[in-house]
């Protein structure tokens, strides 16, 4: 009866009292560890800091990479001192500072060298082109960076038509008011330097959908439709340096065909037209569907190639333009070789 009642209630009381021990023991043992982490983390920050304050040390800062810039007013714009720390330098306000003053470089890196050392990478930028603009012309990069402006086309840069101006800062993008042309421009100039055509004088763009070049301020190079550039530009360089051209010869390279067929034609001035490479008589060029359809799908590849993509009214602009191009190619007859 009760006896057994009494033994019952001291058993749970003391199962009580073992649990109870047992959870302030384990809440003990998890505030220690939790001390003992927090002071461990404590002392690894303290001494990370100090390490850092200590071992990295700015004692070598250097200029890497060629321009027309003084390493010493590059590394002053960047704001890095020597005995200053590595690791806390502000390596995007430093290369900011250089691109806004420094015109002429294309690009700027700061990067930094454990243990103690701060590389300035550079790269000058290239004139590609001349454009007319209030009276003065601006000076840009492939890229289409303003590069300076002038009161003069520069000597050995081409004068680019057809590219009418929106915006031009120096140091910064220039703002064209259609922006497909700023990445013909850019296409262009890249297939160029690929190609190696070099003493290029001027490019028109003042139809966009037939860009011409002229070559040594004598020879007008038709690239047809802005496709395959640097093919046509390699086939205008075999060409214009092959011995049956003078030195002298004047007169319009037609390459708008040289990667669909194969051709190029040259047209001496006051002369007839010959084809380049072939004994055919040249026949008059007529726009094909083939070539239409090349120039829609070059308007596709417009927003994978540049970092800003143009108005949705441009495209609309241009796609409705070589809609319409085609149409009409439907009606033509074909071309004979």
């Amino acid at each position: 009866g009760s006896g057994g009642r009494r033994a019952e209630a001291a058993v749970e009381k003391k199962e009580k009292k073992r649990v109870y021990s047992a959870r302030r023991n384990k809440y003990r043992k998890l505030k220690i560890g939790v001390l003992y982490t927090v002071m461990i983390l404590a002392i690894l920050t303290a001494g990370i800091a100090i390490g850092a304050t200590v071992l990295f040390k700015i004692d070598t800062i250097q200029v890497v990479g060629e321009s027309r810039y003084d390493p010493q007013e590059i590394i002053s714009l960047s704001g890095v001192e020597k005995g200053e720390n590595l690791i806390t330098i502000d390596t995007a306000e430093g290369e900011a500072a250089i691109m806004s003053r420094m015109p002429y470089l294309e690009t700027v890196r700061i990067k930094r060298k454990i243990p103690s050392t701060v590389n300035i990478e550079v790269t000058e930028a290239q004139a590609a082109g001349c454009i007319a603009y209030q009276n003065q012309y601006v000076i840009i990069s492939g890229s289409g960076k303003v590069l300076e402006l002038a009161q003069a086309p520069l000597e050995g840069v081409p004068v680019i038509k057809g590219a009418a101006i929106k915006e031009a800062e120096l140091s910064e993008e220039i703002v064209l008011e259609d922006e497909t042309v700023l990445t013909l421009i850019s296409d262009i100039e890249t297939a160029r330097a690929a190609a190696g055509l070099a003493s290029v004088t001027e490019l028109d763009l003042t139809n966009p959908v037939s860009p011409t070049i002229t070559y040594d301020g004598r020879i007008i190079i038709k690239l047809g439709m802005p496709t395959d550039l640097e093919y046509k530009l390699q086939t205008a360089v075999a060409v214009l340096t092959s011995e049956d051209m003078k030195t002298a010869q004047r007169g319009t390279l037609d390459v708008s065909l040289a990667a669909d067929k194969g051709r190029s034609y040259f047209k001496p001035e006051y002369g007839t037209a010959s084809q380049a490479g072939t004994s055919s008589e040249a026949k008059r060029l007529l726009l094909k569907q083939p070539q239409a359809q090349s120039y829609l799908q070059y308007l596709k590849t417009f927003p994978v190639r540049r970092t800003h993509l143009t108005a949705a009214r441009t495209w609309q602009t241009r796609e409705m333009m070589a809609r319409s191009l085609l149409r009409e190619a439907k009606r033509m007859p074909a071309a004979k070789s």
